[in-house]
């Protein structure tokens, strides 16, 4: 994958032979023109939210198997 600045990235997608005899290469291009729209701080927010869920989530289980090892 090649990185083009804070543009976006750009790969080839190198996939074996299929059941046809046919490479299905391909090029996938993203551009990261999102950085530079007012969705931007919105999608940071909604992130970092779901990243916190996640870890209160993990902190939840893991206090649940501690209770649960010592019965």
């Amino acid at each position: 994958m090649l990185h083009v600045s804070r543009f976006g990235h750009v790969a080839y997608v190198r996939r074996p032979v299929d059941a046809d005899g046919v490479h299905r290469n391909a090029f996938l291009m993203s551009l990261a023109r999102i950085a530079s729209s007012p969705a931007a701080d919105k999608w940071k927010q909604l992130k970092a939210g779901a990243i916190t869920g996640v870890r209160g989530s993990e902190e939840t289980l893991r206090r649940q198997g501690a209770q649960s090892s010592q019965l």
